[in-house]
């Protein structure tokens, strides 16, 4: 079958996402990024809207954008076309996915958001297209209450699967031996609550290391260096765009891995998918998508959403206690693998056809 992949961008997981699916799958594949990707096994087009390329996304140039997209896969005239990041629908409530109603349409939607607006929004959306890919079984029952059954639900997979050794990985971060190492790795944007972490934190009387690593976006050094005063010994800091193997050392090095997001966080979580491949214990709020996998699937420990002393209580107990994966986590972990998102996508892409 012929394939013609659509993203907004290249940076991060989106290259990795791309490059499994048509390096992985035997199709006839076609690309529409930004820009060329090197290592990408298939024929590239670069659309020129210059303006949606800079962020500059008013509704006019969004319709231009959706012009020169859909003039381009009138050449290739594929069997389904595919948009890998539906997200940036939203603003615009999906409007113009219906002049490619003559193929197969599959869009995936990262995250579901919330209030009247975005649920209208998602809704026309999926009404517009044949499948909403989703990355969990709670995001597609979502979907479900909203009254519409085309959603999909495959899981997002741990794309970063090279071994490396603890030690190791800890003399990377000049983490000490012998003390537990929490780990909050990614952005450190306002909704993944960082600053809910560093303020629990300071009530934690067990021994503790803190690994913040990732690119800085709201939260700076200088933010977390005075937030974490009282126990800035214990306070390990890399804050950049983090190298496959800074990741994947900054996953290996860690214990448990902390996720403090805000509710209006209602996603699927790279740390959490990375670090349950590697046997972490996993500590997430108790809301939406993250409450729901982590507690179906026995990945660890959850906190009242965004209320300090409920995570500093939940890290106490997880410090004092050995975590052990049991059945249910190991299974969760073999859904995490790239060859059973492959399998899903082939799945999903023949039942079109």
């Amino acid at each position: 079958m012929k394939i013609v992949y659509v993203d907004t961008d290249i940076s991060g997981h989106h290259i990795s996402y791309i490059s499994a699916l048509v390096n992985g799958l035997d199709n006839d594949v076609v690309a529409i990024l930004p820009e060329e990707v090197n290592d990408l096994y298939c024929k590239q087009y670069t659309y020129t809207t210059s303006d949606w390329k800079n962020g500059k996304r008013s509704f006019s140039q969004y319709r231009k954008w959706l012009d020169e997209i859909y003039s381009i896969i009138e050449i290739e005239k594929p069997d389904i076309v595919h948009f890998l990041y539906g997200d940036f629908f939203y603003r615009f409530f999906g409007l113009g996915l219906k002049k490619f109603k003559k193929y197969k349409t599959v869009v995936i939607i990262h995250g579901l958001r919330y209030g009247f607006l975005n649920v209208t929004s998602a809704k026309m959306i999926s009404f517009f297209v044949d499948k909403v890919v989703v990355h969990s079984e709670y995001l597609k029952n979502r979907f479900i209450n909203y009254g519409r059954k085309n959603g999909v639900h495959i899981e997002y997979p741990n794309f970063n699967e090279k071994e490396c050794k603890p030690d190791e990985a800890r003399e990377c971060y000049n983490l000490k031996p012998g003390i537990p190492v929490l780990g909050c790795i990614g952005e450190t944007r306002t909704e993944k609550g960082l600053d809910i972490l560093l303020e629990a934190l300071k009530a934690v009387k067990k021994p503790f290391q803190l690994l913040v690593a990732g690119k800085p976006i709201d939260y700076d050094e200088e933010f977390i260096k005075e937030a974490t005063k009282s126990y800035k010994e214990n306070v390990h800091i890399k804050l950049c765009f983090l190298s496959d193997d800074e990741l994947n050392k900054a996953l290996h090095s860690s214990d448990i891995i902390v996720l403090p997001y805000r509710k209006s966080f209602n996603a699927a979580s790279g740390p959490l998918i990375e670090g349950v491949s590697i046997n972490k214990c996993i500590v997430a709020p108790s809301h939406g998508n993250l409450y729901d996998v982590v507690t179906k699937n026995h990945l660890g420990y959850t906190f009242e959403s965004e209320n300090v002393s409920s995570l500093t209580e939940v890290i106490e107990r997880v410090l004092d206690n050995d975590f052990i994966p049991d059945e249910n986590y190991k299974k969760h972990q073999e859904k995490l693998k790239v060859s059973y998102f492959l399998k899903s996508y082939d799945e999903l892409y023949k039942n079109l056809l």
